[in-house]
């Protein structure tokens, strides 16, 4: 696939080194052995993978932590509305006779 130079340029190059152990601890010597190779090589950052995947994933990690706060808000508020609705209509229900609960209990007993 053709792409002009104008559309496809990059101005940085990815190296990716399976190093044996911990990649933090090999990050000085992957520096000296690219300056070693060509001193005029601008080497501007190393990352380990972890980072590097930790950094791509941290616009979604921040996204789904917000979509989970606000649903722990509309639970809250939906709680506290229903407890609303309840207590409104549990205040204001009219008050029944004993005669009126004796009719209720038959009723509910057939």
């Amino acid at each position: 696939m053709f792409l002009p130079c104008q559309r496809g340029y990059q101005a940085y190059t990815n190296l990716v080194i399976r190093v044996k152990g911990h990649g933090a601890d090999s990050i000085s010597a992957v520096r000296g052995e690219l300056l070693a190779l060509d001193s005029s090589l601008p080497v501007s950052e190393i990352k380990t993978m972890s980072e590097q995947i930790g950094n791509a994933l941290a616009a979604m990690r921040l996204a789904s932590t917000l979509v989970g706060i606000f649903g722990v808000v509309a639970l809250a508020l939906a709680a506290i509305g229903l407890y609303g609705v309840m207590a409104y209509a549990v205040a204001h229900r009219p008050a029944r006779s004993a005669l009126e609960w004796r009719s209720v209990r038959r009723w509910a007993t057939c």
